[in-house]
């Protein structure tokens, strides 16, 4: 689910520079908020300490009443070097069938970095895959990815409509080709990362600001040079704060993170808003998150 948000959230992405607490809207404790979905999380390791399977149940609810629930299972086979190569994500049916949904098999270098990842969707191959660079210090440095291409939705549908759109079986499935090259400084960071079709015509970059090794900001730039999206990121006690600001749509998007994990998550968008809370088991994987509109 929480996959499913974030693509929403690239359906209306991008906007301009005012970080304000004032003027951001996420940082507001007003509002009211319904419960629209739940997933609980429960994760079994195997003896070496590595993430096996992964039970999840996802509650739909309207007006605060579950109105359904849908069971997945993900099994993970790794190779002697602790790699993660076969990853399966099933339904679980209530007649007590299992049906495949989505296979994805991974590809290693010799120093263990990711260089080929493909993806099946029930069971068939249907060319999603993604084909990554590394240079001599082990940074990526290229990214193509052949991706399933989503629609454009109209102004009038709604989060749940888009949702149940993107869940459809018969779905037809288009593509995209994409190319990502990654730009380094001294200190090892990424500072910008470049899209291009293609043609090797450039899309938009993305560049990423530190002081040192911490990154500080960073923000988008469309292929007409038009600063199209900004990002901040602050601290707010333990936790560090991002604020996404999209110049197109009036969005504004704000995440909370403990370390490396995020914990929260608001959108707010002229069609729609919705808040998502999450929570980790002691190894940092996901075992509840809890979405409200």
């Amino acid at each position: 689910m929480k996959a499913l948000l974030y693509l929403i959230s690239l359906i209306t992405i991008f906007s301009c520079k005012n970080t304000s607490n004032q003027q951001n809207p996420n940082l507001t404790n007003s509002e009211v908020w319904e419960i629209s979905n739940k997933t609980i999380q429960k994760h079994s390791y195997n003896k070496i300490g590595l993430l096996d399977t992964t039970l999840i149940i996802e509650y739909s609810y309207v007006k605060g009443i579950e109105v359904d629930k849908k069971k997945s299972l993900i099994s993970r086979k790794y190779d002697n070097r602790k790699n993660l190569i076969l990853e399966r994500t099933s339904s679980l049916l209530e007649n007590g069938e299992t049906k495949l949904v989505t296979e994805t098999v991974s590809e290693y270098d010799e120093s263990n970095n990711l260089i080929i990842e493909r993806v099946k969707s029930k069971g068939v191959d249907n060319g999603e895959k993604r084909l990554l660079k590394y240079n001599a210090k082990n940074q990526l440095i290229r990214s193509l990815s052949l991706s399933r291409k989503f629609e454009t939705y109209s102004k009038d549908e709604d989060l749940d409509t888009i949702l149940n759109h993107y869940n459809k079986d018969n779905i037809q499935l288009n593509f995209d080709t994409t190319l990502t090259e990654f730009i380094y400084d001294a200190y090892g960071n990424c500072i910008k990362e470049i899209t291009l079709n293609t043609k090797k015509e450039i899309k938009s970059t993305r560049v990423h600001v530190f002081k040192e090794k911490e990154e500080i900001a960073s923000y988008n730039i469309s292929n007409i040079n038009d600063t199209t999206a900004y990002f901040t990121y602050t601290k707010a006690g333990n936790l560090t704060l991002h604020i996404l600001n999209n110049k197109d749509s009036g969005s504004s998007d704000t995440s909370w993170y403990d370390g490396k994990n995020e914990i929260k998550y608001i959108s707010h968008e002229p069609r729609f808003k919705f808040k998502t809370e999450i929570k980790y088991d002691e190894k940092n994987n996901e075992i509840e998150s809890i979405t409200y509109k």
